[in-house]
């Protein structure tokens, strides 16, 4: 593992194996040459010379070539960037294609199971990495989970979408939230003013699960702590039958 580790001769950064160990220029594992040097994460480092950033490997060699960076995101497949001389994001991959370009993208996340989230005329949506846009823009959203569904906020509401944009669970919740958890069988909780409900990946809310709102703490053996016409009750969600059911602890 490499660590970031200031010089404190010329003030620069490199990366060293030891980061307690204050390390003379010829122990550097990789040179300190940097004005900003960030931790390693997935076996990449988020770095900044000069006012330009790039992401290096564990080998110190450079992911961008040939571009100057002013603004740089979290490295994923496609790294969100702002090149010097413009002011939108875009996507570059580590041979240089770019997504993106084309659209005036305000903000620009890493991507996550395939979407990244855009910003576009001070809007939310949602960018694949051919660098298409999902046809919805939102007032806010939540990043796509395992299950293929992204919680989206329209007009004070929310709800869920597919990948194809399509709207899986209606945008009617004060709050929709997607838990990709094996615990929950990939199950959507759904805030209504006066109680939550759980809901599957088609919108359809799941018989007799309707609770208080309060805090989901899940339990030994799977089981979940809910409230119920505010006494607390002991739930498990299973699958049988082709539909969920509720299974109530009664111990």
């Amino acid at each position: 593992m490499l660590y970031p580790c200031q010089n404190p001769k010329n003030g620069k950064w490199g990366y060293t194996n030891d980061p307690f160990k204050k390390q003379d220029v010829k122990d550097w594992i990789i040179k300190d040459i940097y004005d900003e040097a960030g931790e390693f994460v997935e076996n990449h480092a988020k770095v900044k010379k000069g006012k330009y950033y790039n992401y290096i490997d564990l080998f110190g060699k450079e992911s961008f070539n040939d571009i100057n960076i002013i603004k740089i995101g979290k490295f994923s497949s496609y790294t969100p960037i702002i090149e010097e001389g413009e002011k939108y994001w875009k996507f570059i991959n580590s041979k240089g294609r770019m997504i993106g370009n084309k659209h005036n993208l305000q903000y620009a996340s890493e991507f996550i199971h395939g979407m990244a989230v855009v910003m576009v005329d001070s809007k939310y949506a949602f960018m694949n990495l051919n660098g298409k846009l999902l046809k919805g823009r939102y007032d806010d959203v939540m990043p796509f989970q395992k299950n293929g569904l992204a919680s989206v906020k329209v007009d004070g509401k929310w709800g869920c979408i597919n990948k194809s944009g399509t709207e899986k669970i209606e945008c009617k919740y004060l709050k929709c939230i997607i838990f990709d958890k094996e615990i929950l069988n990939n199950l959507a909780i759904g805030y209504l003013a006066d109680c939550m409900v759980f809901i599957d990946k088609n919108g359809k809310q799941v018989k007799n699960a309707k609770f208080d709102k309060s805090v989901l703490k899940i339990c030994d053996d799977n089981w979940l702590l809910l409230k119920r016409n505010r006494h607390s009750v002991c739930v498990k969600i299973v699958f049988e039958d082709g539909a969920y059911n509720i299974v109530e602890n009664k111990e």
